[in-house]
């Protein structure tokens, strides 16, 4: 990946543009997502396509760490 392929969200967390653009797509298709422990619960499952699925297991890790960023209030 290229420098250019990762975006710093404020509190200096560093994440590639990928992760950040999946999660963007499913929402817009309207999946919703939940975390429980280390797993990651897409809803609803069965509407997710192969592709989807493997892009979800490819960064679930930084999906995880993206459905608990808090982004900070912007006064």
């Amino acid at each position: 990946m290229a420098a250019s392929d990762y975006v710093t969200l404020r509190m200096g967390i560093t994440c590639p543009v990928a992760p950040i653009l999946l999660l963007l797509s499913l929402e817009e298709r309207g999946f919703s997502f939940k975390q429980d422990g280390d797993a990651l619960l897409v809803q609803p499952f069965q509407q997710l396509t192969a592709e989807d699925c493997q892009a979800i297991t490819r960064w679930k890790p930084h999906l995880l760490a993206l459905l608990a960023y808090a982004h900070p209030e912007v006064h």
